[in-house]
């Protein structure tokens, strides 16, 4: 939060994060190590933040909109400012706007001057581990938010996380990794298994390519999409995309006498929607 940080206000956010005072999981909120605006720059003071849906439980990178969420921070000072008295501060940003917790409880916006700067809590006993509520609520817009904290104690030197923590702020779900992959199976792949072309007619119980390791099983199976996706999922494993991928254009296994031979061009719909889920697959 040094002077650097000054850019021109463009947006108010103050309204809703005043309402909101009244916003991939760990087990840990993050921690952030600490700077000083001064000289020297280092300090062993160090941050922790994070997200958390669950009063700490656990921790998040984004959230919805309509999410009842809390900021949870710690402030680990310098050992000889511990009993010091100390203004601490919160900030977020968004954008190129900043805006800062003020005493009265509420986000207003900062210009980026140090000097500027108004403490949410002020001349606040400073121990080993100082925690700080920087907001529990909602927040009610879609947004990415970098989230900064500070103290000064009896120097009146400024430390704070030069790194902010930045979280995501969404009115939708956002899908996981394997939320991803199992729609992609689900709208362009399952199909492709079952008869276009027909990898089920050898890749089954009892079928010609019975040993490969890859069975499917039909869509009579009330379970087929679920199934089958953990066959694929399998064998990115052991063999990796570009096995499949090469195998489906006519190589390994299917280059063999009496096997699947060329199922697809590198030009096919259906081959590049293979290639696509199975990049998605990869990230699991």
């Amino acid at each position: 939060m040094p002077r650097c940080l000054a850019r021109i206000l463009a947006v108010s956010l103050a309204g809703w994060l005043a309402a909101a005072s009244a916003l991939g999981q760990t087990s840990s909120a993050t921690s952030l190590p600490g700077a000083r605006v001064a000289n020297p720059s280092s300090t062993s003071a160090s941050f922790s933040l994070g997200l958390s849906k669950d009063n700490g439980a656990s921790f998040e990178s984004s959230a919805l909109t309509s999410d009842t969420i809390r900021l949870i921070g710690t402030i680990r000072p310098e050992s000889a400012q511990i009993n010091q008295k100390a203004d601490i501060y919160v900030v977020a940003a968004v954008g190129a706007s900043f805006f800062m917790r003020n005493l009265a409880g509420n986000f207003v916006p900062w210009d980026g001057q140090v000097g500027s700067l108004v403490p949410f809590r002020s001349q606040e006993t400073l121990t080993a581990a100082v925690p700080v509520d920087f907001l529990t609520g909602q927040i009610p817009v879609v947004a990415t938010l970098q989230l900064f904290m500070g103290y000064k104690a009896a120097d009146g030197v400024l430390t704070y996380t030069q790194t902010p923590l930045q979280i995501s702020v969404s009115d939708r779900p956002v899908k996981s990794a394997r939320e991803l992959a199992t729609d992609a199976y689900a709208a362009s792949i399952s199909s492709l298994v079952q008869s276009n072309p027909a990898c089920i007619a050898c890749h089954v119980s009892g079928g010609l390519a019975n040993g490969s390791g890859l069975r499917f099983v039909p869509t009579s199976n009330a379970n087929h999409l679920s199934l089958n996706f953990a066959q694929f999922e399998s064998l990115v494993r052991r063999r990796g995309r570009s096995y499949i991928l090469t195998t489906v254009l006519g190589g390994n296994e299917h280059a063999k006498p009496i096997a699947g031979g060329a199922q697809f061009r590198s030009t096919d719909l259906g081959y590049r929607n293979l290639d696509a889920f199975l990049q998605l697959v990869e990230k699991l």
